[in-house]
């Protein structure tokens, strides 16, 4: 089986009955390629032509729908144009129509030019029906139509043109739509980066715009500008390691419709079919807002306690039992009387600066026979590189693990030595 029916079958256990069709035109050629899906919607066989010419493909929109549907197109290759939704009317084989969406994207050489029209075509309402081998007014009018559903080929599940078309239609479909209405975070999907096809609702909760705004390249004039360059590269660059599946979560700032802006957390992850091949790029954004507000309060809070234990000549410090590693604050150096490059982070060398009647007590603790999940507290003497001996009081929290071995420890340390001084004064007057 090859890479684009695997697509296609994922597509089709996606989409379920939604009956959907791609076509691409060729603008150096003037040639279009229609899917076998599409040809089945219009009541063609699976082994008609894919491959038709201008005129021909032109020729399969209604009469009264088509200079509109035209114009419509031409727009894309001489306007600029990104991406386009229009709705119109296709012939059908047995002299009806059929009322379909049309999703068309532009695809642009490295100089800019157009190269290719790529475009989804979703069945939107019933064969609509004839008097007289002519249209009802209904029709004519493109509206819905009530005659009931005719029996039609079953699809078979064959290669699409492209799997890029795959794609698309598969954005179309409402791939993401099941999952993430049960998902409270906004959900975008593209194709191809910066494309995107599909948001959900929360989308336009999160950034208060609709849902259209966001497709094509409409997304990117909602991020910062400041942020939009950076964010791209990395996609990119994500994009094209095959060793990675997920990118680096990224924030960045989005623009709101009143001018401010508010911080998103953006996370991004290829979307692979059964072959471990990229057939598209699925996200999500976060309001951290709140959080980063959050945040600026706990570094406030964390400041005013760090100046508390400064000036306490309270020290702290953490320790993994896994890494032999200790971590400690510029406080601890004080206490000890050494500079950062006098400590190499060890156990061991914690343990050396121990008074020599505390040491066996001390090293012994570290793997105390029944450690408590919480709160130690414990007293030793330490004896600075000036020789001089300090007492110091400790307190020490053990983190355990299932087998309730310590894995991490953090505490703190405060030099009594003046307190303890005291009291052997009182004690001997």
């Amino acid at each position: 089986m090859t890479r684009r029916s695997n697509a296609d079958l994922q597509f089709r256990e996606i989409i379920g009955n939604e009956r959907i069709g791609v076509w691409q035109w060729n603008l150096a050629e003037d040639e279009v390629v229609l899917s076998r899906e599409l040809l089945l919607m219009i009541g063609r066989t699976e082994d008609s032509d894919q491959i038709l010419s201008l005129d021909t493909f032109f020729d399969l929109t209604h009469s009264e729908d088509r200079n509109r549907v035209d114009s419509e197109r031409n727009k894309l290759i001489h306007d600029g144009i990104d991406s386009q939704t229009h709705m119109y009317r296709l012939k059908h084989r047995d002299c009806g129509s059929i009322m379909v969406e049309e999703r068309i994207r532009t695809k642009n050489e490295t100089n800019g030019s157009i190269s290719f029209l790529h475009g989804c075509v979703i069945q939107r309402e019933n064969r609509l029906g004839t008097q007289n081998g002519k249209l009802t007014p209904n029709d004519q009018a493109g509206a819905p139509h009530n005659a009931t559903m005719q029996p039609q080929p079953k699809t078979t599940y064959s290669e699409s043109p492209t799997n890029s078309l795959v794609a698309s239609a598969t954005e179309s479909a409402r791939v993401l739509a099941s999952l993430s209405k049960s998902i409270p975070v906004a959900i975008f999907r593209m194709s191809e980066i910066p494309f995107c096809s599909y948001v959900n609702e929360q989308w336009t909760e999160l950034t208060k715009r609709p849902a259209t705004d966001a497709l094509g390249k409409g997304w990117m004039r909602f991020v910062h500008r400041d942020d939009l360059a950076e964010l791209l590269l990395r996609w990119e660059r994500f994009a094209n390691d095959s060793s990675l599946h997920v990118a680096e979560p990224r924030e960045v700032r989005q623009i709101l419709p009143d001018g401010t802006y508010s911080w998103i957390l953006c996370t991004f992850a290829k979307e692979l079919d059964n072959d471990n091949n990229v057939t598209g790029y699925v996200g999500t954004l976060t309001d951290t807002q709140q959080f980063n507000q959050a945040r600026g309060e706990l570094a406030r809070l964390n400041s005013q306690l760090r100046e508390i234990l400064e000036a306490s000549a309270i020290g702290t410090w953490e320790y993994s039992f896994n890494d032999d590693r200790l971590i400690w604050d510029k406080q601890m150096l004080q206490i000890f009387g050494i500079e950062a490059d006098d400590f190499d982070g060890s156990y061991k060398d914690w343990s050396t600066r121990l008074h020599p009647d505390d040491f066996t007590r001390m090293t012994l603790e570290k793997y105390p026979n029944s450690p408590i999940e919480g709160t130690a507290k414990n007293e030793f003497r330490i004896v600075r590189p000036s020789g001089e001996t300090r007492h110091i009081y400790s307190t020490i929290h053990y983190e355990l693990d299932q087998n309730s071995q310590p894995i991490h420890a953090s505490g703190i340390n405060m030099d009594v030595t003046e307190r303890r001084e005291a009291e052997r004064v009182l004690l001997e007057s």
